[in-house]
């Protein structure tokens, strides 16, 4: 998938809401309390990616609704969107 066509699920996926417009924020973790939500990185995850539905997505962000998954490009043609909205 090229990134014209990355980008426009991009858009539609933020417009919706199936994506969301900020990075999860980083918390310290308290006695008693769910985890908080984080940013995870390596090597082929198994979570599809939220941009392009491919496998082998290298970002992963844990949200308290759910992980939102990336390969390294979608993840920043996501930030470039971010940023227009």
């Amino acid at each position: 998938m090229d990134d014209e066509a990355i980008r426009q699920k991009v858009r539609e996926r933020l417009k919706d809401g199936r994506l969301p417009r900020n990075l999860p924020r980083g918390t310290p973790l308290k006695p008693g309390q769910p985890t908080p939500e984080t940013i995870v990185v390596g090597s082929t995850l198994d979570d599809p990616c939220a941009a392009c539905g491919g496998k082998g997505t290298q970002i992963r962000y844990e949200y308290p609704s759910g992980p939102v998954a990336f390969h390294t490009r979608c993840s920043e043609i996501w930030d470039e969107e971010r940023a227009k909205a």
